[in-house]
C-alpha cells in the first residue's frame, strides 16, 4: 500500500516516470545523504498520510510499540513487519540489523 499523495501534484505522475515503490527511491537518497533511518522512517509515514493508529488494528501490537519501534527505541520484531509492510519495503531496509537503537 504504497501512496505519496505528493507525487499526484507533480510533473512525474504526468510522465510516468514516477518509481515503481518510491518510498524505496525516498529511503536509499535519504540515506545517501546520511539521514538518521529513525528520522527517515518518521517522514515516510508522514509523506504517506498513513496514522500509526491505523496500523494498530487487530495484531495485538499497541501504538506505543509502533511509535517507539518506528524511532528506533525498540526493536520489535512483529512492529518493524507492520510498519515494513505499510510502506512496502523489506524489514531489512528500514530496519537493517546493524542498526543501533537510538537515544534521540
Amino acid at each position: 500500500m504504497v501512496r505519496l499523495p505528493f507525487l499526484n501534484n507533480t510533473r512525474l505522475s504526468k510522465f510516468g516516470q514516477v518509481p515503481k515503490n518510491p518510498n524505496r527511491e525516498i529511503l536509499n537518497l535519504a540515506r545517501f545523504h546520511d539521514f538518521p533511518l529513525s528520522k527517515i522512517r518518521q517522514a515516510l509515514f508522514t509523506l504517506n498520510e498513513i496514522p500509526i493508529n491505523d496500523l494498530t488494528d487487530g495484531n495485538g501490537i499497541s501504538y506505543s510499540v509502533l511509535t517507539k519501534t518506528l524511532r528506533g527505541d525498540r526493536r520489535n520484531p512483529e512492529a518493524m513487519d507492520i510498519l515494513a509492510r505499510a510502506l512496502g519495503l523489506k524489514r531489512s531496509e528500514i530496519f537493517p540489523p546493524n542498526e543501533k537503537r537510538s537515544r534521540e
